[in-house]
């Protein structure tokens, strides 16, 4: 983007994967974050930690798998 004022959103997200590669991939302080992306600033605009919502210290399992 080049100072034509667009303005875009974009999520990032560190979260183990919804499979058995939960159990071998194992991620620590799993997170969620929403960015803005307005010509060539990019600013933080929310990050939810997986284990505040969850209640669980050290979440590292899926949020979602097949058996869900």
């Amino acid at each position: 983007m080049t100072g034509d004022g667009k303005q875009a959103y974009v999520v990032s997200a560190y979260l183990s994967p919804a499979d058995l590669m939960a159990f071998t991939t194992y991620r620590h302080d799993q997170c969620v974050a929403l960015w803005k992306v307005e010509d060539a600033t990019i600013t933080l605009i929310r990050y939810w930690e997986v284990e505040r919502l969850s209640g669980r210290k050290h979440h590292e399992m899926p949020l979602y798998d097949v058996g869900r």
